[in-house]
């Protein structure tokens, strides 16, 4: 039997973790003894140690501690807790070199960022060469999470007619045009001059969903994330299946589901490294914060000329969590939320009067 830490809410120091709500795959890292398998009320974790920084998934958790360790517990099959141990609560393997300082989770992967500024991933991560092709099926699935966005459409290429429309369809889908636009009708030579205005990366894609190259595999041990190997990054945030990073410089970052374009890149290929948002970057702005919803994603920008910050948004915008306005339900890169900048101006205005 699982054997769970002693709780506590007595003596608890200002730096305890405390935990509450459900616990059903042990990510509060405490046993539950409600048939629902909740915790009601705060509780302090006393085997864990001094944590400065905590984040939590769908079903796991991360802490980092005093000393730079990360401790893990909860839902382990994709590899999101970064060890092969069965404990209940373990230290995250293969990071002995490194002091981490902050952790991120997404639904079912994990971030940490480190002193040296390296950025390690576990979990289930976007890969260029994945061996198992029922890896991601199974293990949404069990999670009772959304499908796979891989879609296997099975279609033979000698069938032009049936192969025309997949092409077509899959051009629409991963053009440059927001989900609000996407009613419009495209007819073939605009389909053709998008396909040629795509850069290899994207091309690669055109030839069906069912074969993007960045799909996703269980990592059990942190590796090293790619494209970020000469930056120093500071910071990072998780979405349900995509990341953020935030460099010292004021650069940011994205890699991991794009369907929604919540990388922030200006298209719906999915990654399996980080990429650089440059559209800040021709803008000679510097980014101070990101944040990543579930497919969305926010970035809080300096700009030298205005010598104030602005929030921009980005990503999956159906439910308004972009904030600009009810006919807006996606956009493919960053957008200002003007609402906000329009109110403080407002708000100027009246202590003048």
């Amino acid at each position: 039997a699982a054997k769970f830490p002693r709780p506590s809410v007595v003596g608890a120091s200002a730096m305890s973790l405390f935990v509450w709500g459900s616990g059903r795959e042990s990510q509060l890292g405490v046993e539950c003894h409600d048939r629902k398998f909740c915790v009601r009320t705060p509780t302090a974790l006393s085997d864990v140690g001094t944590v400065v920084h905590a984040a939590c998934g769908e079903a796991h958790t991360l802490a980092v501690t005093e000393v730079g360790d990360v401790v893990s517990f909860g839902r382990s099959r994709e590899g999101q807790l970064g060890r092969r141990s069965e404990d209940v609560l373990g230290v995250v393997e293969g990071l002995e070199d490194e002091v981490v300082l902050r952790a991120a989770c997404g639904a079912f992967h994990s971030n940490v960022v480190t002193a040296s500024g390296r950025v390690y991933e576990f979990g289930l991560c976007h890969s260029s060469t994945v061996r198992n092709e029922g890896t991601e099926q199974e293990a949404t699935t069990t999670a009772g999470a959304a499908p796979a966005r891989e879609l296997r459409t099975g279609f033979d290429e000698s069938d032009t007619v049936l192969s025309r429309i997949v092409r077509e369809s899959t051009l629409r889908w991963l053009a440059a045009v927001d989900d609000d636009d996407m009613v419009a009708q495209v007819d073939d030579a605009a389909l053709l001059a998008q396909s040629e205005a795509f850069s290899d990366e994207e091309r690669r894609a055109t030839i069906g969903l069912a074969r993007m190259d960045a799909r996703r595999a269980p990592v059990h041990r942190p590796r090293l994330a790619r494209g970020l190997e000469n930056h120093n990054v500071v910071a990072i945030s998780c979405g349900y299946g995509h990341t953020l990073a935030l460099t010292n410089d004021g650069r940011a970052f994205g890699t991991g589901y794009n369907d929604r374009g919540q990388v922030g890149v200006g298209h719906r290929v999915n990654l399996d490294r980080f990429v650089q948002i440059d559209f800040f970057l021709r803008r000679g702005a510097r980014v101070v914060h990101v944040a990543a919803g579930s497919q969305h994603s926010l970035a809080v920008v300096s700009t030298t000329k205005e010598r104030k910050n602005q929030l921009f948004a980005w990503g999956q915008g159906s439910l308004g969590q972009l904030g600009l306005g009810r006919r807006v339900t996606g956009r493919l890169r960053p957008v200002p939320i003007t609402l906000l900048k329009d109110t403080k101006d407002d708000d100027d205005d009246d202590d003048d009067d």
